[in-house]
């Protein structure tokens, strides 16, 4: 008998569990395309997303339904939101112009050009021509950009005992890029970099100073390439030549903490990165996996790490981002660990983006920028505050940008035949122009 009861309690409550499900379903597909058809043209863009959102989690589900949400999204600026219901429109019917444009704009907005890019290669030819989209050129953009430091003074005056300390004068970077988009969402990205470093050399010995001025330059060749897997998931591959020539007597630090060594007259070396990275765009997140493999100053760096991007609106006004790097060093068959964290935020401001950021760790030895920036001397730096701005001009043809860092940089010196050191703070500006055909 009790038996009996549970199964009709079990069975009430079953019939009313599906009565309240049946009376929350009070719209029909009919009514739900009516009611957004007239809100897609009177532009009531937040009835319609709350309209369609309650009908699609009642399982309600047409052609024109995702049409018109993904169109609200993207007028109510929520790109990467609508990307997943004009993608859905769009795979059923690629020949509709109007859909193709607005999916092709909200990649754009929404931070995904390489979407885009595959995107317009995949396009009917009438529906390009009706959107307006350019035709591949031979170089797609070009670019320059100059970097230059300001340290503050960090000599150590001696006149007595004995002192061997570099002591950087100028430090300036020159490079030139070019990128050319091709085929299904590919990028072939080339950058030719001049460094030029001068160090003044200060040796006291008892009483007795000598002064003596050296130059390091370093060429740097980098090719990378990016391509589209699948929608919003990318590829990037790159490789970088450094060539470095030490003019004069120069001096150089063996392993993190290790004796500094006289590196002959006229001394050339060659350095090499090789980087490998995997992105998902997944909603308003991006996840990127990647590492690195490098033989900065005759060691092995190996240099996984991790990216996360978050954009809380759904555009590129607002976003977050957070990098991890784990660097394992080989300094005679000796590991040595090291763990960098970037951290920041990125926001509009009229047509600038500026980018706060700030760095934890100690970058030696290190790579940066998918290979393209390396961190190669002999001096550590840590504690970096850095402030990227950005802004497009003439319909998006023009980018300049600027990059303005400040850290700490220590400095490594013999003092009275014992391995010394001092920290001194440094500034860098890097300043850039590039050019979209």
């Amino acid at each position: 008998m009790k038996q009996l009861k549970f199964i009709l309690f079990f069975l009430l409550l079953a019939g009313l569990h599906k009565s309240q499900a049946q009376e929350t379903k009070s719209l029909s597909m009919t009514q739900v395309d009516q009611i957004t058809y007239q809100q897609y043209l009177k532009g009531d863009w937040d009835n319609l997303i709350e309209t369609a959102e309650k009908a699609k989690k009642e399982g309600i589900e047409f052609y024109f339904l995702d049409v018109r949400l993904g169109i609200a999204y993207y007028h109510k600026k929520r790109y990467r939101k609508a990307i997943k219901y004009l993608e859905k429109a769009y795979e059923k019917d690629p020949k509709n112009a109007v859909v193709a444009e607005y999916l092709y704009y909200a990649y754009i907005f929404g931070g995904r050009y390489m979407d885009a890019v595959r995107m317009s290669n995949d396009m009917y030819l009438s529906v390009k021509e009706k959107i307006g989209i350019p035709k591949n050129k031979f170089i797609d953009e070009i670019g320059m950009d100059f970097k230059t430091e300001f340290p503050e003074d960090y000599r150590i005056d001696l006149y007595e005992g004995g002192l061997d300390q570099n002591v950087i004068t100028d430090n300036k970077y020159l490079g030139f890029n070019l990128g050319n988009y091709y085929g299904k969402g590919n990028l072939l990205w080339i950058s030719v970099g001049f460094l030029s470093r001068d160090y003044t050399e200060y040796a006291y010995d008892n009483g007795l100073q000598t002064i003596e001025n050296k130059n390091v330059t370093q060429n740097q060749y980098f090719l990378a390439h990016y391509s589209q897997l699948s929608p919003g998931l990318n590829l990037g591959l790159s490789f970088n030549w450094l060539r470095i020539s030490y003019e004069g007597v120069s001096f150089r630090r063996l392993g993190r903490n290790g004796r500094i060594i006289a590196v002959p007259a006229t001394n050339t070396i060659n350095e090499f990165v090789g980087f490998a990275g995997l992105r998902k765009d997944v909603g308003d997140f991006k996840i990127g996996l990647t590492a690195s493999l490098s033989n900065i100053q005759d060691n092995l760096q190996v240099q996984p790490g991790l990216e996360l991007y978050f954009y809380p609106l759904s555009n590129t006004d607002l976003y977050l981002f957070s990098t991890y790097n784990y660097k394992m060093e080989y300094i005679d068959d000796i590991r040595f660990d090291d763990d960098v964290i970037k951290a920041g935020v990125g926001f509009r401001l009229g047509k600038v983006y500026f980018e706060p950021s700030y760095t934890f760790g100690d970058i030696y030895n290190y790579v940066e920028s998918d290979g393209l920036v390396v961190y190669n001397d002999a001096e550590k730096i840590s504690d970096r505050f850095e402030l990227m701005s950005y802004g497009f001009f003439f319909k998006g043809r023009l980018k300049l940008y600027a990059k303005y860092q400040n850290y700490t940089k220590t400095n490594y010196f013999s003092l009275n035949g014992e391995q010394s050191e001092i920290n001194y703070n440094n500034q860098t500006i890097t300043t850039g122009i590039l050019w979209k055909f």
